[in-house]
């Protein structure tokens, strides 16, 4: 029997994830109205990140609890969509936001910014083509911040259902890119 003076070593490579850690960035959707924390707020249990694809899906509010940061924003055109800012909570988005029409009448899918902050690096639009003036999509700003670094656009033609309120009298609209409306008809 042979013997080598060197000893035989086994390397191991042990990889550990902790609950609700991901591997790679993903699309994540809202699967319930709550808090953005909140691990049952997100299909698959999934909280996103920086890096993230988020939808918030229809009939669900998510709140934004704390201060995060995602890769996109969409608010999908189901009714009833909402993404509130509590306290002062800042959301950073890396790309765009998209905030579509509800498909039913009486409907507003509305982003509120209250105390908190918004810093959007990609465009903010609002697509849509649907004349109905009670299908409203909407960015309420009451006392936080918008930065719109991105610029902002309206499509279609029913720019009136398209809306960007500064309610409250203290909420403030940085935009350091461009504005684009419909022409009128």
């Amino acid at each position: 029997i042979l013997h080598s003076k060197f000893p035989t070593y086994q390397h191991y490579l042990a990889i550990i994830l902790l609950p609700g850690t991901k591997i790679f960035a993903a699309p994540i959707t809202s699967a319930a109205t709550g808090n953005w924390s909140a691990i049952g707020t997100w299909v698959g249990g999934v909280v996103p990140g920086a890096g993230d694809d988020v939808t918030i899906a229809a009939t669900h509010t998510v709140t934004l609890d704390g201060p995060r940061s995602c890769l996109s924003l969409t608010l999908v055109a189901g009714n009833r969509i909402a993404l509130t800012h509590s306290g002062t909570n800042a959301l950073t988005v890396l790309g765009a936001v998209t905030l579509q029409q509800p498909t039913a009448n009486n409907n507003t899918n509305e982003w509120t910014i209250n105390a908190g902050s918004a810093t959007v690096s990609g465009l903010i639009s609002f697509p849509g083509t649907n004349t109905t003036i009670t299908r409203i999509a909407r960015i309420t700003i009451t006392t936080g911040t918008l930065n719109a670094n991105g610029g902002i656009t309206f499509t279609g033609s029913a720019s009136a259902t398209k809306v960007i309120l500064m309610s409250g009298g203290a909420g403030t609209l940085n935009l350091k890119g461009a504005l684009t409306v419909p022409a009128l008809s």
